[in-house]
């Protein structure tokens, strides 16, 4: 979108109504299966089926942020297969540390998610923190495992115990059970946690951190507590999930400090950028700088870039990028694209300007810029309707510069670079801003009201508010987030990669037949005998061979 952007939006606005109706199609199609499974009490296959469900409708958007039927069958499957009236933890003693369990599903060295996680654990220094994980696959990053050690807490995996998900969600049942507070941080179509909670009576309270607030998710007619971190994101759920106020809170995203390494022009030294030149930083996963309409992320500031020749652009993330070399041979020298690291810290300390990612924002990225000192512009492409797939958090209100054109982009940008007096007064104000919310004293008595908050709330009962009806924001999904797969793909690709992500933690039976099924269409990715492979099987192996000497 490097001019006008109603073209390419009206041309979604016509597309659109159709993809989604494919799209709920197939998505129906899963669902029902699922819930013929239930009925005939065939828990384990009704267990994989609805996970395949969920995650299509998280991979190609359907119209949908929640389904009201798949929470009730999320209910309907923990209460029959796993129904637990065990008694909980004893009512905690006034002052006692409360015991917080959290939940995730993987967390990875790359990107917020897990840095949220640690930051949380290491700000509530009161309370005793552990963490299970449904799915984790990868080395569990250092900084969550030294928290929760800090915290006097304990990891557990639970997919590296033998069986699917049925029986990892009868394990987390008896962590939970054990738990003050239950708190999840899991993928948006994680089942396992869902009908955990469903099935174990005398549950705990229960929060969920609304972390993919963009797309579908499970979770709402059974977690007691939604946890959002954006203003647009809680508003959608009101709007779309059935969420209601009360039960819909907002607190800012957790940050840990970041002190600076080296000085701006040491940090360019090493980075072999001029020390005189005027850095402008993004930072995100490669996946945000998806291409919209033939338009790239550099294509946007080239006049900006041939008008400064002391402007450099630093983009972290997406690596080589044979699309942008075009615009980047316009300005030989200017643009440096790095692929995704965790050691960014070096390139914060050469920043001078943050410019957040594009078509996908990436907020934690946007704070810690923030929190570094540098002032902050960000995108807002698509129209007031599609709050959330602009940036906004507690911490950037006020601060955070947001442009609504290209033309207006660029015009911020160059003000920036040109006026060193502005962009530091910006960046002071943005950082004193940040630092006061969402760090320290100040975000730890937030995170206790919230926790006083859970609970005093009546458990979920399952009843969802009326849900809006669909627009803009549906329509143009498809186009930048969705998995690519589901835009070029044949009418079953998507069907067959849905089920396929589940088939290693389903029942034999069921994992075998649709292997076959998937295979004979040919969209089974990856090898068969490899699909065959139990996934506890697969992550106790991995495990052994990351041990051994």
């Amino acid at each position: 979108m490097s001019g006008d952007p109603e073209p390419i939006l009206a041309t979604w606005r016509r597309q659109g109504p159709a993809i989604i109706a494919q799209r709920r199609a197939e998505y129906d199609r899963l669902l029902d299966r699922a819930r013929l499974l239930l009925e005939r009490r065939r828990h384990g296959q009704a267990t994989a089926a609805l996970q395949a469900a969920a995650n299509y409708a998280v991979l190609w958007h359907t119209g949908q942020f929640t389904d009201p039927r798949i929470e009730a069958t999320l209910r309907q499957l923990g209460q029959q297969a796993l129904h637990d009236d065990r008694p909980c933890r004893p009512p905690r003693d006034e002052g006692a540390p409360r015991r917080i369990l959290h939940v995730a599903t993987e967390l990875y060295g790359i990107g917020g998610h897990a840095r949220m996680v640690a930051h949380w654990i290491r700000n509530d220094p009161r309370n005793v923190h552990s963490l299970a994980l449904t799915g984790q696959h990868c080395p569990l990053p250092q900084d969550v495992a030294d928290a929760v050690q800090d915290a006097r807490g304990s990891v557990t995996c639970l997919n590296a115990r033998p069986g699917g998900l049925l029986r990892w969600a009868r394990g987390l049942q008896a962590l939970m059970a054990r738990a003050d507070i239950v708190v999840l941080h899991v993928h948006n179509m994680d089942v396992v946690p869902m009908i955990a909670l469903a099935g174990l009576v005398n549950r705990p309270p229960s929060m969920m951190v609304n972390h993919g607030d963009h797309q579908f998710w499970l979770g709402a007619g059974v977690v007691d507590m939604i946890v959002n971190t954006r203003h647009s994101g809680r508003q959608l759920g009101i709007d779309r999930r059935g969420v209601t106020p009360e039960r819909s809170a907002l607190i800012p995203l957790c940050l840990g400090a970041k002190p600076r390494q080296m000085s701006r022009q040491a940090a360019r030294q090493t980075l072999g950028i001029p020390t005189d030149a005027v850095v402008v930083l993004t930072i995100a996963r490669a996946v945000k700088f998806r291409d919209i309409g033939g338009d790239n992320f550099v294509q946007a500031l080239l006049p900006v870039l041939r008008d400064n020749l002391q402007m450099h652009m630093v983009v972290v993330g997406p690596g080589p990028m044979p699309a942008w070399a075009d615009s980047i041979a316009q300005v030989p020298g200017q643009v440096h694209l790095i692929g995704e690291t965790t050691q960014t810290q070096p390139y914060l300390d050469a920043a001078d300007i943050y410019l957040d990612a594009f078509p996908f924002v990436s907020i934690t990225s946007l704070l810690e810029a923030g929190m570094q000192g540098l002032p902050l512009v960000t995108r807002a492409a698509y129209g007031p309707d599609c709050g959330v797939m602009a940036a906004d958090s507690p911490g950037l209100d006020g601060v955070m510069v947001t442009t609504h054109s290209v033309a207006e982009l660029r015009r911020t940008i160059a003000a920036l670079v040109q006026d060193a007096t502005h962009r530091r007064s910006l960046g002071t104000q943005t950082q004193a801003q940040i630092t006061a919310g969402n760090t320290g004293t100040g975000w730890r008595n937030q995170l206790h009201d919230l926790y006083r908050q859970a609970e005093a709330l009546p458990r979920n009962s399952g009843d969802l508010a009326p849900l809006q009806g669909i627009g803009d924001l549906d329509l143009f999904i498809p186009f930048v987030f969705d998995d690519p797969v589901g835009m070029g793909g044949s009418d079953t690709i998507r069907v067959s990669r849905a089920t396929q992500l589940v088939l290693k933690a389903a029942p034999p039976g069921w994992r075998i037949r649709h292997l076959i099924r998937i295979a004979a269409r040919r969209d089974l990715s990856g090898s068969p005998l490899r699909a065959l492979i139990p996934a506890w099987l697969g992550t106790t192996l991995r495990r052994s061979l990351r041990r051994a000497p």
